[in-house]
Protein backbone atom coordinates (compact mmCIF):
# COMPACT_ATOMS: atom_id res chain seq x y z
CA UNK A 1 0.00 0.00 0.00
CA UNK A 2 1.40 3.41 -0.99
CA UNK A 3 -0.82 6.03 0.68
CA UNK A 4 -1.89 5.69 4.31
CA UNK A 5 -3.70 9.02 4.54
CA UNK A 6 -4.79 11.96 2.39
CA UNK A 7 -5.74 15.37 3.78
CA UNK A 8 -7.17 18.16 1.60
CA UNK A 9 -8.50 21.63 2.47
CA UNK A 10 -9.11 24.88 0.59
CA UNK A 11 -8.86 22.99 -2.71
CA UNK A 12 -11.70 22.89 -5.26
CA UNK A 13 -14.80 21.69 -3.34
CA UNK A 14 -12.85 20.98 -0.13
CA UNK A 15 -13.43 23.94 2.16
CA UNK A 16 -11.85 25.07 5.45
CA UNK A 17 -13.05 21.91 7.26
CA UNK A 18 -11.34 19.77 4.67
CA UNK A 19 -11.09 16.00 4.82
CA UNK A 20 -8.69 13.66 6.56
CA UNK A 21 -9.19 10.33 4.84
CA UNK A 22 -7.49 7.17 6.06
CA UNK A 23 -6.88 4.94 3.05
CA UNK A 24 -7.14 1.17 2.76
CA UNK A 25 -5.96 -1.27 0.08
CA UNK A 26 -9.39 -0.90 -1.61
CA UNK A 27 -11.21 2.45 -1.57
CA UNK A 28 -14.46 2.85 -3.54
CA UNK A 29 -15.89 6.39 -3.58
CA UNK A 30 -19.64 6.81 -3.99
CA UNK A 31 -21.72 9.97 -4.11
CA UNK A 32 -23.80 12.24 -6.29
CA UNK A 33 -22.33 14.22 -9.16
CA UNK A 34 -20.50 17.23 -7.75
CA UNK A 35 -19.90 15.65 -4.34
CA UNK A 36 -16.12 15.83 -4.71
CA UNK A 37 -15.06 12.37 -5.89
CA UNK A 38 -13.25 13.65 -8.98
CA UNK A 39 -11.77 16.54 -6.97
CA UNK A 40 -10.05 14.04 -4.69
CA UNK A 41 -8.50 12.48 -7.78
CA UNK A 42 -7.37 15.96 -8.86
CA UNK A 43 -5.52 16.29 -5.55
CA UNK A 44 -3.73 12.99 -6.13
CA UNK A 45 -2.94 14.02 -9.70
CA UNK A 46 -1.38 17.25 -8.45
CA UNK A 47 0.75 15.45 -5.88
CA UNK A 48 1.97 13.06 -8.57
CA UNK A 49 2.87 16.09 -10.70
CA UNK A 50 5.27 17.36 -8.01
CA UNK A 51 7.68 14.57 -8.97
CA UNK A 52 7.75 15.43 -12.68
CA UNK A 53 7.21 19.15 -13.16
CA UNK A 54 5.85 22.18 -11.35
CA UNK A 55 2.37 22.53 -9.87
CA UNK A 56 1.99 25.64 -12.02
CA UNK A 57 2.55 23.66 -15.22
CA UNK A 58 0.17 20.92 -14.10
CA UNK A 59 -2.66 23.36 -13.38
CA UNK A 60 -2.26 25.92 -16.17
CA UNK A 61 -4.23 24.00 -18.81
CA UNK A 62 -7.23 23.58 -16.50
CA UNK A 63 -8.19 27.12 -15.64
CA UNK A 64 -6.87 29.97 -13.56
CA UNK A 65 -5.49 29.68 -10.04
CA UNK A 66 -8.79 30.96 -8.67
CA UNK A 67 -10.57 27.94 -10.19
CA UNK A 68 -8.45 25.59 -8.07
CA UNK A 69 -8.97 27.34 -4.72
CA UNK A 70 -12.02 27.12 -2.44
CA UNK A 71 -14.22 30.16 -3.04
CA UNK A 72 -16.93 29.54 -0.43
CA UNK A 73 -17.39 30.92 3.09
CA UNK A 74 -14.23 31.13 5.14
CA UNK A 75 -11.98 31.13 2.08
CA UNK A 76 -8.35 31.97 2.79
CA UNK A 77 -7.32 31.63 -0.87
CA UNK A 78 -4.92 28.94 0.28
CA UNK A 79 -5.06 25.20 -0.37
CA UNK A 80 -3.31 22.44 1.52
CA UNK A 81 -2.79 18.86 0.36
CA UNK A 82 -1.02 16.31 2.52
CA UNK A 83 -0.15 12.67 1.91
CA UNK A 84 1.29 10.07 4.24
CA UNK A 85 3.27 7.44 2.34
CA UNK A 86 3.55 4.04 3.97
CA UNK A 87 6.88 2.69 5.16
CA UNK A 88 8.77 0.81 2.45
CA UNK A 89 12.21 -0.57 1.77
CA UNK A 90 13.17 -0.20 5.40
CA UNK A 91 12.28 3.49 5.42
CA UNK A 92 9.76 5.05 7.83
CA UNK A 93 6.38 6.55 6.83
CA UNK A 94 6.74 9.92 5.12
CA UNK A 95 4.49 12.96 5.46
CA UNK A 96 4.43 15.39 2.53
CA UNK A 97 2.40 18.62 2.55
CA UNK A 98 2.16 21.34 -0.07
CA UNK A 99 0.60 24.79 0.32
CA UNK A 100 -0.88 26.47 -2.76
CA UNK A 101 -1.81 30.10 -3.43
CA UNK A 102 -2.33 32.38 -6.38
CA UNK A 103 0.79 34.14 -7.69
CA UNK A 104 0.62 36.24 -10.85
CA UNK A 105 -2.75 34.61 -11.67
CA UNK A 106 -1.14 31.14 -11.56
CA UNK A 107 -1.31 28.40 -8.99
CA UNK A 108 1.95 28.44 -7.10
CA UNK A 109 3.50 26.18 -4.49
CA UNK A 110 4.34 28.62 -1.69
CA UNK A 111 5.05 26.18 1.12
CA UNK A 112 6.14 22.58 1.49
CA UNK A 113 6.98 20.19 4.29
CA UNK A 114 8.50 16.69 4.25
CA UNK A 115 9.09 14.67 7.40
CA UNK A 116 9.66 11.06 8.45
CA UNK A 117 7.88 9.38 11.36
CA UNK A 118 10.39 7.45 13.45
CA UNK A 119 10.33 5.86 16.88
CA UNK A 120 11.94 9.02 18.18
CA UNK A 121 9.21 11.24 16.77
CA UNK A 122 8.87 13.30 13.62
CA UNK A 123 12.17 13.90 11.85
CA UNK A 124 12.33 16.95 9.59
CA UNK A 125 13.54 16.42 6.01
CA UNK A 126 12.55 19.63 4.22
CA UNK A 127 10.54 22.76 4.97
CA UNK A 128 9.85 25.93 3.00
CA UNK A 129 7.59 28.89 3.75
CA UNK A 130 7.54 32.65 3.21
CA UNK A 131 10.81 32.83 1.31
CA UNK A 132 12.83 30.53 3.56
CA UNK A 133 13.75 26.88 3.10
CA UNK A 134 15.86 24.25 4.81
CA UNK A 135 16.96 20.65 4.38
CA UNK A 136 17.91 18.19 7.11
CA UNK A 137 20.33 15.42 6.17
CA UNK A 138 20.79 12.03 7.81
CA UNK A 139 23.20 13.67 10.22
CA UNK A 140 20.34 15.86 11.48
CA UNK A 141 22.06 19.09 10.49
CA UNK A 142 19.95 21.90 9.06
CA UNK A 143 21.03 23.54 5.81
CA UNK A 144 19.15 26.70 4.93
CA UNK A 145 18.86 28.26 1.48
CA UNK A 146 16.72 30.60 -0.60
CA UNK A 147 13.85 28.72 -2.29
CA UNK A 148 13.38 31.48 -4.89
CA UNK A 149 16.02 29.78 -7.03
CA UNK A 150 13.38 27.15 -7.82
CA UNK A 151 10.99 27.82 -10.72
CA UNK A 152 7.53 29.01 -9.69
CA UNK A 153 5.57 26.13 -8.19
CA UNK A 154 8.38 23.56 -8.26
CA UNK A 155 8.58 21.03 -5.45
CA UNK A 156 11.73 19.88 -3.67
CA UNK A 157 10.78 16.39 -4.91
CA UNK A 158 11.87 17.32 -8.45
CA UNK A 159 15.36 18.37 -7.36
CA UNK A 160 18.16 15.90 -8.01
CA UNK A 161 19.83 15.91 -4.62
CA UNK A 162 22.31 13.54 -2.99
CA UNK A 163 20.15 10.44 -2.64
CA UNK A 164 22.36 8.93 0.05
CA UNK A 165 22.00 12.08 2.15
CA UNK A 166 18.28 12.58 1.43
CA UNK A 167 16.77 9.10 0.84
CA UNK A 168 13.29 10.29 1.89
CA UNK A 169 13.12 12.65 -1.06
CA UNK A 170 14.17 9.87 -3.42
CA UNK A 171 11.37 7.67 -2.01
CA UNK A 172 8.83 10.45 -2.52
CA UNK A 173 9.96 11.05 -6.10
CA UNK A 174 9.88 7.35 -6.96
CA UNK A 175 6.57 6.81 -5.17
CA UNK A 176 4.82 9.60 -7.07
CA UNK A 177 6.47 9.12 -10.45
CA UNK A 178 6.31 5.33 -10.86
CA UNK A 179 4.13 4.28 -7.95
CA UNK A 180 0.90 6.01 -9.03
CA UNK A 181 -1.06 5.34 -12.21
CA UNK A 182 -4.30 7.22 -12.89
CA UNK A 183 -6.99 6.20 -15.37
CA UNK A 184 -9.52 8.98 -15.93
CA UNK A 185 -9.55 9.83 -19.62
CA UNK A 186 -11.13 7.24 -21.91
CA UNK A 187 -12.28 7.20 -25.51
CA UNK A 188 -13.57 3.95 -27.03
CA UNK A 189 -15.14 5.04 -30.32
CA UNK A 190 -14.26 3.50 -33.72
CA UNK A 191 -11.32 5.85 -34.23
CA UNK A 192 -10.01 5.83 -30.66
CA UNK A 193 -6.24 5.69 -30.45
CA UNK A 194 -6.25 2.55 -28.31
CA UNK A 195 -7.76 0.63 -31.26
CA UNK A 196 -4.98 1.65 -33.65
CA UNK A 197 -1.70 -0.24 -34.27
CA UNK A 198 1.07 0.60 -31.83
CA UNK A 199 4.56 1.55 -32.93
CA UNK A 200 7.29 -1.04 -32.45
CA UNK A 201 9.09 1.00 -29.77
CA UNK A 202 5.93 1.77 -27.75
CA UNK A 203 6.43 1.15 -24.04
CA UNK A 204 4.40 -1.72 -22.63
CA UNK A 205 5.20 -1.56 -18.92
CA UNK A 206 1.93 0.04 -17.73
CA UNK A 207 -1.21 1.06 -19.56
CA UNK A 208 -1.27 4.79 -20.26
CA UNK A 209 -4.23 6.93 -19.22
CA UNK A 210 -6.55 6.53 -22.21
CA UNK A 211 -5.10 3.13 -23.12
CA UNK A 212 -3.21 4.15 -26.27
CA UNK A 213 -0.57 1.45 -25.64
CA UNK A 214 -3.04 -1.38 -24.89
CA UNK A 215 -1.62 -3.72 -27.54
CA UNK A 216 1.94 -3.17 -26.30
CA UNK A 217 0.98 -3.91 -22.68
CA UNK A 218 -0.95 -7.08 -23.56
CA UNK A 219 1.93 -8.32 -25.72
CA UNK A 220 4.23 -8.21 -22.65
CA UNK A 221 2.01 -10.38 -20.44
CA UNK A 222 3.37 -13.86 -19.61
CA UNK A 223 1.32 -16.89 -20.63
CA UNK A 224 -0.16 -17.48 -17.16
CA UNK A 225 -1.55 -13.93 -17.01
CA UNK A 226 -2.81 -14.22 -20.59
CA UNK A 227 -4.80 -17.31 -19.63
CA UNK A 228 -6.30 -15.53 -16.63
CA UNK A 229 -7.15 -12.51 -18.78
CA UNK A 230 -8.90 -14.61 -21.42
CA UNK A 231 -10.85 -16.54 -18.77
CA UNK A 232 -12.08 -13.26 -17.28
CA UNK A 233 -12.86 -11.81 -20.71
CA UNK A 234 -15.17 -14.76 -21.43
CA UNK A 235 -17.50 -13.41 -18.73
CA UNK A 236 -18.18 -10.56 -21.13
CA UNK A 237 -17.45 -12.14 -24.51
CA UNK A 238 -18.16 -15.87 -24.73
CA UNK A 239 -16.20 -17.83 -27.31
CA UNK A 240 -12.84 -16.05 -26.92
CA UNK A 241 -9.84 -18.37 -27.25
CA UNK A 242 -6.96 -15.91 -27.00
CA UNK A 243 -5.37 -12.78 -28.43
CA UNK A 244 -2.30 -11.85 -30.37
CA UNK A 245 -0.44 -8.72 -31.43
CA UNK A 246 1.01 -8.76 -34.94
CA UNK A 247 4.46 -7.53 -35.92
CA UNK A 248 2.74 -4.36 -37.14
CA UNK A 249 1.28 -3.72 -33.69
CA UNK A 250 -2.32 -4.72 -34.45
CA UNK A 251 -4.30 -6.34 -31.62
CA UNK A 252 -6.57 -9.27 -32.55
CA UNK A 253 -8.96 -11.31 -30.42
CA UNK A 254 -9.09 -14.96 -31.44
CA UNK A 255 -12.41 -16.83 -31.27
CA UNK A 256 -12.80 -20.57 -30.68
CA UNK A 257 -13.94 -21.09 -34.30
CA UNK A 258 -10.65 -19.66 -35.59
CA UNK A 259 -12.02 -16.24 -36.56
CA UNK A 260 -9.92 -13.21 -35.61
CA UNK A 261 -11.32 -9.77 -34.82
CA UNK A 262 -9.08 -6.67 -34.93
CA UNK A 263 -9.31 -4.07 -32.16
CA UNK A 264 -11.02 -1.62 -34.52
CA UNK A 265 -14.00 -4.03 -34.84
CA UNK A 266 -14.44 -4.85 -31.15
CA UNK A 267 -17.36 -3.43 -29.18
CA UNK A 268 -16.73 -0.51 -26.84
CA UNK A 269 -17.52 -2.72 -23.85
CA UNK A 270 -15.01 -5.37 -24.94
CA UNK A 271 -12.24 -2.81 -25.34
CA UNK A 272 -13.16 -1.23 -22.02
CA UNK A 273 -12.97 -4.61 -20.27
CA UNK A 274 -9.65 -5.38 -21.94
CA UNK A 275 -8.27 -2.14 -20.54
CA UNK A 276 -9.51 -2.97 -17.04
CA UNK A 277 -8.00 -6.44 -17.23
CA UNK A 278 -4.66 -5.05 -18.42
CA UNK A 279 -4.64 -2.84 -15.30
CA UNK A 280 -6.02 -5.19 -12.65
CA UNK A 281 -4.23 -8.38 -13.78
CA UNK A 282 -0.85 -6.76 -14.36
CA UNK A 283 1.88 -9.14 -13.13
CA UNK A 284 3.98 -6.30 -11.65
CA UNK A 285 1.50 -3.51 -10.86
CA UNK A 286 2.29 -0.03 -9.54
CA UNK A 287 1.75 0.62 -5.85
CA UNK A 288 -1.40 2.74 -6.35
CA UNK A 289 -3.94 2.63 -9.18
CA UNK A 290 -6.75 5.20 -9.50
CA UNK A 291 -9.71 4.38 -11.78
CA UNK A 292 -12.64 6.68 -12.47
CA UNK A 293 -15.95 4.86 -13.04
CA UNK A 294 -14.71 1.41 -14.19
CA UNK A 295 -18.31 0.33 -14.92
CA UNK A 296 -18.79 2.69 -17.89
CA UNK A 297 -19.65 0.87 -21.12
CA UNK A 298 -20.08 -2.52 -19.45
CA UNK A 299 -23.24 -4.63 -19.28
CA UNK A 300 -24.75 -4.58 -15.75
CA UNK A 301 -24.47 -8.38 -15.52
CA UNK A 302 -20.67 -8.10 -15.72
CA UNK A 303 -20.27 -5.55 -12.90
CA UNK A 304 -19.97 -8.26 -10.24
CA UNK A 305 -16.97 -9.60 -12.19
CA UNK A 306 -15.37 -6.14 -12.04
CA UNK A 307 -15.98 -6.02 -8.27
CA UNK A 308 -14.26 -9.37 -7.80
CA UNK A 309 -11.35 -8.21 -9.96
CA UNK A 310 -11.02 -5.10 -7.77
CA UNK A 311 -11.05 -7.16 -4.58
CA UNK A 312 -8.37 -9.55 -5.85
CA UNK A 313 -6.25 -6.77 -7.30
CA UNK A 314 -6.31 -4.84 -4.00
CA UNK A 315 -4.24 -7.64 -2.48
CA UNK A 316 -1.42 -6.74 -4.90
CA UNK A 317 -1.93 -2.98 -5.36
CA UNK A 318 -3.75 -0.16 -3.62
CA UNK A 319 -6.90 0.97 -5.44
CA UNK A 320 -8.93 4.18 -5.37
CA UNK A 321 -12.07 3.88 -7.51
CA UNK A 322 -15.08 6.14 -8.12
CA UNK A 323 -18.42 4.70 -9.15
CA UNK A 324 -22.12 5.39 -9.69
CA UNK A 325 -22.94 1.69 -10.01
CA UNK A 326 -25.36 0.14 -7.50
CA UNK A 327 -24.34 -3.31 -8.80
CA UNK A 328 -20.70 -2.64 -7.98
CA UNK A 329 -21.57 -1.53 -4.43
CA UNK A 330 -23.87 -4.56 -4.04
CA UNK A 331 -20.94 -6.83 -4.87
CA UNK A 332 -18.87 -5.28 -2.05
CA UNK A 333 -21.33 -6.34 0.64
CA UNK A 334 -18.73 -8.49 2.40
CA UNK A 335 -16.31 -5.57 2.58
CA UNK A 336 -18.40 -2.44 3.39
CA UNK A 337 -15.35 -0.71 4.88
CA UNK A 338 -14.02 -0.35 1.34
CA UNK A 339 -16.82 2.13 0.57
CA UNK A 340 -16.33 5.86 1.16
CA UNK A 341 -19.47 8.03 1.03
CA UNK A 342 -18.92 11.47 -0.51
CA UNK A 343 -21.41 14.27 0.23
CA UNK A 344 -21.71 18.03 0.37
CA UNK A 345 -22.24 19.60 3.80
CA UNK A 346 -22.75 23.37 3.82
CA UNK A 347 -21.30 23.37 0.32
CA UNK A 348 -18.10 21.55 1.32
CA UNK A 349 -17.13 18.04 0.28
CA UNK A 350 -17.08 15.64 3.22
CA UNK A 351 -16.04 11.97 3.05
CA UNK A 352 -17.07 9.20 5.43
CA UNK A 353 -15.95 5.56 5.37
CA UNK A 354 -18.59 2.93 6.10
CA UNK A 355 -18.34 0.93 9.31
CA UNK A 356 -19.21 -2.73 8.73
CA UNK A 357 -19.72 -3.48 12.42
CA UNK A 358 -22.28 -0.72 12.89
CA UNK A 359 -24.05 -1.74 9.68
CA UNK A 360 -24.31 -5.46 10.45
CA UNK A 361 -28.01 -5.37 11.34
CA UNK A 362 -28.81 -3.51 8.13
CA UNK A 363 -26.68 -5.81 6.00
CA UNK A 364 -28.49 -8.86 7.38
CA UNK A 365 -31.65 -7.51 5.68
CA UNK A 366 -30.44 -5.44 2.73
CA UNK A 367 -27.55 -5.30 0.28
CA UNK A 368 -25.21 -2.32 0.24
CA UNK A 369 -26.67 -1.19 -3.08
CA UNK A 370 -30.20 -1.31 -1.65
CA UNK A 371 -29.15 0.74 1.37
CA UNK A 372 -27.54 3.27 -0.91
CA UNK A 373 -30.66 3.50 -3.06
CA UNK A 374 -32.84 3.92 0.06
CA UNK A 375 -30.66 6.81 1.22
CA UNK A 376 -29.49 4.99 4.34
CA UNK A 377 -25.80 5.34 3.42
CA UNK A 378 -25.90 8.89 2.12
CA UNK A 379 -24.13 10.02 -1.02
CA UNK A 380 -27.45 10.34 -2.88
CA UNK A 381 -28.60 13.08 -5.18
CA UNK A 382 -31.72 13.86 -3.16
Amino acid sequence: MLLQRLKVSGFLSFGPKGIDLELRPLNVLIGANGSGKSNLLEAITLMKATAAYSVTEASNNQGSARDWLWQGPGSTQEARIETVLAASGGGPPLRHEIVLRERNRELALVGEHVSATTLGGEQQVYASSDGEAALWGLDGKRVGFAPDRFPLGQSIVTRRLDLEQYPALERLERGYRTGIQLYRNWEFGPNAQLRLPVLRDTRGDFLKDGGSNLAAVLSEFPSTVRQELIASLRDLYDGIAGYRVTSRGVLYLEETDGREIPAQRLSDGTVRHLCLLSILLHPEPPALVVIEEPELGLHPDVIHVVAELLRKASKRMQLIVTTHSRQLIDALGEEPEAVVVCEKEDGESQFRRLNGGRMKAWLDRYSLGELWSKGELGGNRW
